[in-house]
């Protein structure tokens, strides 16, 4: 026999007969009360702790509508070109490493010009990393501290100079769960937004994900 779940306020298909909406205990709680608690809390406990769903249907983080698409880029002069990577040191592990690279023009819209995403090897995400600061000429490259310790550094350096892959690489170190350390980004996406291609033409990536459309590596 499986589970009863009550959620706080009612969903379709509700086990106890409640309209959509219908508080649990109307005499114990309004309707007005609990949207009251589900503002304080959050979507993430409202959902786990009220309505019994550890994660919410439609993601609490970062949600749909925040992404909105683009078929042609402003000129690239216009454009301020960041990159950032997070690596998987150890290959095939699980772990994907992904490099992307935005631009932000000049009314502080951000756009996704390039994204590699792949569970590869140190050797092969270094070359990616070098061929896209190549491309792209990026401003600056962001990038966890922690990761570069771990024993690429060296190697990455010595093959930045070898192939004249120049950006100022700037080291975060990792506080926080991730959560945290994405709320400037949650924030600035919930104003603006995040721009993406509309095809999959011009993305570096070997792992396509339903986010976004990405072209395989050859």
């Amino acid at each position: 026999m499986g589970d009863t779940v009550a959620p706080a306020i009612a969903e379709e298909n509700d086990l106890l007969g409640r309209e959509v909406g219908g508080p649990l205990w109307p005499d114990w709680e309004s309707l007005e009360e609990l949207e009251r608690k589900r503002r304080a809390v959050g979507p993430r406990e409202w959902s786990a702790l009220y309505q019994q769903r550890p994660a919410p249907e439609e993601g609490d983080y970062f949600k749909a509508e925040w992404l909105k698409t683009y078929d042609t880029l402003p000129a690239k002069e216009t454009l301020r070109v960041y990159g950032a990577s997070d690596y998987a040191v150890t290959a095939d592990g699980g772990d994907f490493t992904v490099h992307i690279v935005v631009g932000v023009d000049p009314n502080n819209r951000m756009y996704v010009l390039d994204l590699w995403r792949r569970q590869a090897s140190a050797d092969a995400w270094v070359e990616a990393l070098c061929d896209l600061i190549m491309q792209w000429k990026p401003i600056t490259w962001a990038e966890e501290q922690g990761q570069i310790k771990a024993g690429i550094g060296p190697f990455l350096d010595k093959r930045q100079r070898e192939r004249r892959a120049y950006v100022a690489r700037q080291h975060f170190p990792t506080r926080g769960d991730k959560a945290v350390r994405a709320q400037s980004i949650r924030g600035r996406m919930a104003l603006e937004g995040l721009y993406c291609p509309s095809t999959n033409l011009g993305l570096s990536n070997c792992a396509p994900t339903p986010e976004l459309p990405r072209r395989q590596v050859r």
